[in-house]
């Protein structure tokens, strides 16, 4: 996980933050992610006890609340697909990749 602590929203839509290199996706108890390193997405649980996501989210909501932040995602940065977000850290997965970590 990436130990980054999201206080818990209390009302109110989805908002976006940027948290490092992730873009974030924050709504009530749940955390919708992209990693433009890796070009990932992930959602997780918020633990209201901690503000810490937990594991990732499984079932329906996963693939229907995925969509709608992801939505909510291309409309702040203005892009029309995760595609079109710059990708992030390159010259640092090559130093990884030399050293034969990946």
């Amino acid at each position: 996980m990436f130990g980054v602590g999201l206080a818990v929203a209390s009302c109110g839509g989805p908002r976006y933050e940027r948290r490092g290199p992730l873009h974030c996706v924050v709504e009530g108890r749940h955390l919708y992610t992209f990693d433009p390193v890796w070009r990932t997405e992930e959602i997780h649980r918020i633990d209201p006890a901690t503000g810490l996501p937990l594991d990732e989210a499984e079932g329906p909501l996963a693939g229907r609340e995925a969509e709608r932040y992801r939505r909510v995602l291309l409309r702040e940065l203005g892009v029309a697909s995760l595609d079109s977000i710059p990708p992030e850290g390159e010259a640092e997965l090559k130093a990884l990749r030399a050293l034969g970590y990946l």
